[in-house]
């Protein structure tokens, strides 16, 4: 549960992230948080930032993501491969 001094915290944050209009009653604007995300990896330390919340986060999300990419791969170079003749026979 929130203190009340963390209570504080976070609505200040609401009410900036409002003025910037990244957050309009509530919603997120996509398009603007996506401008804000593409200025912050052009700074080394905001990605740093990035990351480690991403990581710390969103770490199941991007566990399924990766295994799923990898998957579809694996499936793509086992039908690259078919049909190609095998290499010269070691006998």
């Amino acid at each position: 549960m929130l203190g009340e001094e963390e209570f504080e915290e976070e609505l200040s944050l609401g009410r900036k992230l409002e003025a910037l209009g990244i957050l309009d009653e509530g919603k997120l604007n996509h398009s603007l948080f996506l401008e804000v995300l593409a200025v912050a990896k052009k700074d080394p330390y905001a990605k740093i930032i990035l990351v480690r919340f991403v990581a710390e986060n969103f770490k199941e999300n991007f566990k399924k993501a990766t295994h799923k990419r990898a998957r579809v791969r694996g499936a793509q170079v086992d039908q690259g491969f078919r049909g190609v003749p095998a290499g010269p026979s070691q006998g």
